[in-house]
């Protein structure tokens, strides 16, 4: 072989092996930038974005536990007031029946004393006792008192109604004669009232409300102390969601424990401004709204439980705004990538596997960087490879031993400069370079690995088996190097 054709080949040899050099560093160079360019801060911004995104639902779960707790108060006021309620009404429909009862058994014995009363002022004055006339003057008085006369046909009507009244009215007996004989000489109202004031309190009022605490105790109290100790479930639920809504739920349990805790000791009494409140539908039907108003009150939603309300509100729209900034730095980036990957596709064909797609690498990129890695440094190598092989032959024809020397410094980043002296093919020394190489990048690997653990629907178990089949191609990849160089070395000696 002419010296002139061995020397064209060297030259392209060597060119074919610097320009595998450059490329190599460049697409070394340009998958580390691609790395910390955009790989991660894609995923430092999905790792915010699952933040987020966990916040979020923490947030909306929260919200619906509040849902629940204000439907509970809802079905506080719906239920159980509500039947509460019913009985207050028929509390008070029961007072006004007995007091018209009352009101019967009190007309009956007042019209029986101005009868006895008229009796013994006839029989006084010496005249004929005439109990027909007795009658007719009796009737003319309430005819009079009433302001419109009535024919025989009314009178007897009004006769036959206070039977039937009596039978739809609850019967009130007076057993006290000496009551029985003050009602039958009292005319005044007012007289009359307070005469029969302690009868209808012992009789009427206190049986009543006896009888309306007894309900609210066997009753009405059961309910809210169930329903209560559902919202208490619920907060201690939400505490361990929303950490940071601490001091606003402690209130929100001390005040359904002070509710509870009225309504537990919670006794309905008699009104204590007006002591003839009984005396009128007015009054009565007064008393018994204040009644439902205080219950009402304290069924309302506790002022806490709006203020957890509004600053759980704030922080999910606070989330959801932050997120749709991230969005808009993804989408950013998304783009950048783009231009990167046109931008390289134009630059040279032999980096196009550069170009990659961000959401197809993201699951691959530690496989991607060892088979990148891998394919560079075999390419290199077998260049490397045919430059010693053309060294050999060209040292063959009489060229320089020293360019070997040039030969060896081509390979410094794989392996060190042999000394023949202390070294040679094969020698424990010139391992070190290529293991160390290989550790610097099985590090890069793992890094890449630890990034991209738990963003998106990366498993476990698939990032595991990629990282590891990526070291693997790395470490392979070198001891085909250190074998390929070691045969191509001991061409020298040949």
């Amino acid at each position: 072989m002419g010296d002139d054709h061995l020397s064209s080949i060297f030259s392209k040899v060597r060119d074919q092996h610097s320009a595998a050099m450059r490329w190599s560093y460049l697409g070394v160079l340009l998958l580390l930038l691609f790395h910390l360019i955009n790989i991660s801060p894609y995923v430092s911004l999905k790792q915010k974005m699952l933040q987020t995104e966990r916040q979020k639902d923490r947030l909306s779960e929260v919200k619906s536990k509040i849902e629940t707790i204000d439907k509970g108060f809802k079905q506080l006021k719906d239920h159980e007031l509500g039947q509460f309620v019913s009985r207050l009404k028929s509390f008070v429909s029961d007072f006004r029946s007995a007091f018209k009862g009352l009101d019967l058994i009190v007309r009956q014995l007042q019209e029986e004393g101005r009868f006895e009363r008229e009796i013994r002022a006839r029989d006084k004055s010496g005249e004929r006792l005439d109990f027909r006339e007795l009658r007719e003057s009796d009737r003319s008085d309430r005819v009079s008192r009433r302001g419109t006369p009535r024919d025989t046909r009314d009178e007897m009507v009004q006769r036959t109604r206070p039977s039937r009244r009596i039978e739809e009215i609850p019967v009130i007996q007076i057993t006290d004669q000496e009551l029985i004989d003050k009602i039958k000489q009292i005319e005044d109202y007012m007289e009359l009232l307070n005469l029969l004031k302690p009868f209808i309190e012992k009789n009427i009022i206190e049986p009543g409300y006896l009888d309306l605490n007894e309900y609210w105790k066997t009753r009405i109290l059961p309910e809210i102390q169930s329903q209560f100790d559902s919202l208490e479930k619920e907060i201690e639920a939400i505490k361990k969601l929303f950490p940071e809504g601490t001091v606003i739920l402690r209130e929100l349990k001390e005040s359904l424990e002070g509710t509870l805790l009225a309504f537990s000791n919670m006794e309905i009494k008699t009104p204590a401004h007006d002591p003839f409140w009984w005396s009128t539908v007015e009054e009565k039907e007064r008393v018994r709204i204040g009644i439902e108003d205080r219950v009402a009150d304290r069924l309302n939603e506790p002022p806490a439980l709006l203020a957890l309300r509004v600053k759980v509100n704030t922080l999910l729209r606070n989330q959801e705004k932050f997120a749709g900034e991230i969005q808009k730095k993804i989408s950013a980036l998304e783009q950048q990538i783009k231009d990167q990957q046109e931008m390289l596709t134009s630059l040279a064909k032999p980096l196009k596997f550069i170009a990659l797609e961000l959401n197809s690498v993201m699951k691959l990129f530690p496989l991607l960087i060892g088979l990148i890695i891998s394919a560079l440094t075999i390419w290199t190598v077998m260049r490397l490879r045919e430059l010693g092989q053309i060294t050999h032959l060209m040292v063959k024809q009489g060229a320089s031993p020293l360019l070997w020397d040039w030969y060896f410094s081509q390979g410094f980043l794989l392996r060190p400069r042999p000394m023949m002296d202390k070294s040679g093919p094969g020698s424990y020394s010139s391992i070190i370079k290529p293991i160390g190489l290989c550790m610097i990048l099985w590090a890069w690997i793992g890094i890449a690995a630890w990034q991209t653990y738990g963003v998106g629907d990366i498993e476990s178990k698939h990032l595991i088996l990629v990282t590891c089949i990526s070291a693997a191609v790395v470490a392979l990849s070198h001891v085909y190097s250190h074998v390929s160089l070691n045969s191509a070395l001991s061409l020298k000696n040949s």
